[in-house]
């Protein structure tokens, strides 16, 4: 992988690769391959001597509950290798990777009447960077 980024000088990384297995006791190759597209990634940033930005898939258990600062998985233990991957990526010194991970999920919207520009009936966002949509 470290060759095919400085082949294709490339600017950016995306990793969607592996599934993580949905029970806790289930088996999954996601935090191997996780781990060594990380490596290839910091191995080619250090060859290059410039940052390299890098997109991970993640799944919505590494969001919080809202208002908390605990995951939803430990509510839901489902896709537990995705919370072995957050753990891998905060191990790291802040400015040493430029990572994100997006965790996706689906958006319903509040009502079937949709007008520009929107209001909600809500006081807060039912939504943030951290906690899921309609939590």
């Amino acid at each position: 992988m470290k060759r095919a980024i400085l082949n294709n000088s490339c600017a950016a990384v995306v990793n969607t690769a592996g599934p993580a297995a949905l029970p806790p006791w289930g088996k999954s190759d996601l935090p191997t391959i996780f781990r060594a597209v990380l490596e290839a990634v910091r191995d080619a940033e250090a060859d290059r001597q410039r940052p390299l930005r890098v997109w991970f898939l993640g799944g919505l258990g590494v969001l919080y509950y809202p208002c908390s600062e605990t995951m939803l998985s430990n509510y839901i233990p489902i896709y537990l290798a995705h919370r072995q991957n957050f753990r891998l990526l905060k191990a790291f010194p802040p400015d040493t990777v430029d990572w994100s991970m997006l965790c996706l999920s689906n958006m319903t919207p509040e009502s079937s009447n949709i007008n520009v520009p929107t209001e909600s009936s809500r006081s807060k966002p039912i939504a943030s960077a951290a906690t899921p949509p309609l939590w």
